[in-house]
């Protein structure tokens, strides 16, 4: 697994479930290494290549910048199934499961590639390139036994066009459902707004800078997590709001389950864990990051989630348009049957 903590957390229920038989070596990159160790102390924890795609701070700049850095990547995949191939040797594995590396797969035994992103969301004159993309994506899919889909085939969608409707079926594609690590429980909900930072820099920055110029104007009890994880994690009290640079994973999930309002990145992982406690939201998503641009506004469409971009954010009038979402109610989260049916080998 790679790309982040939202890719670990949201692999949790997978791992809890596949633990408890089987003896199992977890890889991953970054803050994901610290956090695994911590979690699954009793299983093996490997450092693997970082993809490292950079964020540029403009928007337009955004698919020149990935195409730039797109033979590092490349270089960092090949270098991933390099040690792969060595791993599977060497540890005498069994099957393979990737979140989303594409060089984390090894033809001699199952491969598992889980993903919501079977196309890549453009904008403007790279539209033409969405179809390019999807190529590129089904000839990766083919090094894989299957290719598991965190999203509902039908109903309700929390992917939209990014898992449906391809041009191409030849791929061995199974819907899975979403799944999350977030657990609902009986907490009172005694935090008015909760507000969680993330996302490459300079736009963390960038979005922590428009958050504390406002959040002070709003009413009730409001708590912020500053998503830097390499800074301490005691609260600080600035006028009415408390402060976290970073809090642990069980901590996250008792601050959403306590929050009647949650202002967030809308990034797929973060989308899960508010569909699985069926929160109210207002999404903020990531200048550039065409994936979270169009989640945003494919909820926003669905009448789940009110939406507004970084640059436009008024929080006194935004929170007024966020809406219930009575929708979520409908989908289910964390449907082990259908993982566990996807991944058995006759």
């Amino acid at each position: 697994m790679g790309w982040g903590l939202g890719h670990v957390t949201r692999s949790i229920p997978l791992i809890d479930s596949l633990i408890q038989d089987n003896e199992i070596i977890l890889a991953s990159n970054g803050n994901a290494i610290s956090f695994l160790e911590s979690n699954y102390p009793q299983s093996r924890v490997i450092q693997f290549p970082d993809y490292a795609v950079h964020y540029p701070r403009f928007k337009f700049l955004l698919i020149p910048s990935i195409i730039f850095q797109t033979p590092r990547i490349w270089y960092q995949i090949y270098r991933e199934y390099k040690l792969t191939k060595k791993l599977v040797q060497d540890e005498n594995i069994q099957m393979i499961i990737s979140d989303c590396r594409y060089g984390v797969f090894d033809k001699r035994i199952p491969s598992f590639f889980i993903t919501h992103q079977l196309r890549f969301q453009l904008t403007g004159i790279f539209k033409p390139l969405e179809n390019l993309g999807e190529k590129l994506n089904r000839v990766m899919f083919k090094n894989f036994t299957k290719v598991l889909v965190m999203d509902n085939k039908n109903s309700i969608t929390l992917s939209g066009a990014l898992s449906h409707q391809l041009s191409d079926n030849s791929v061995n594609l199974q819907y899975i459902g979403p799944f999350s690590s977030v657990v609902p429980s009986e907490s009172t909900q005694d935090i008015d707004v909760l507000v969680s930072i993330s996302g490459p820099e300079i736009q963390r920055t960038l979005f922590e800078n428009t958050i504390m110029k406002q959040i002070h104007s709003l009413p009730g009890k409001k708590i912020v997590v500053l998503g830097k994880p390499d800074k301490n994690t005691n609260a600080q009290k600035v006028k009415d709001t408390t402060i976290y640079n970073h809090v642990t994973r069980a901590k996250m999930n008792d601050l959403m389950n306590r929050a009647k309002l949650v202002v967030c990145r809308s990034g797929y992982s973060t989308i899960m864990e508010l569909a699985a406690l069926q929160k109210k939201a207002l999404l903020i998503p990531t200048p550039g990051q065409t994936e979270q641009e169009y989640l945003a506004t494919h909820l926003s469409a669905l009448g789940i989630f009110y939406t507004v971009s970084q640059h436009t954010l008024n929080l006194q009038h935004d929170i007024k348009n966020c809406i219930e979402p009575d929708k979520l109610s409908q989908i289910s989260i964390n449907n082990l049957k259908a993982f566990t049916s996807a991944i058995s080998v006759d």
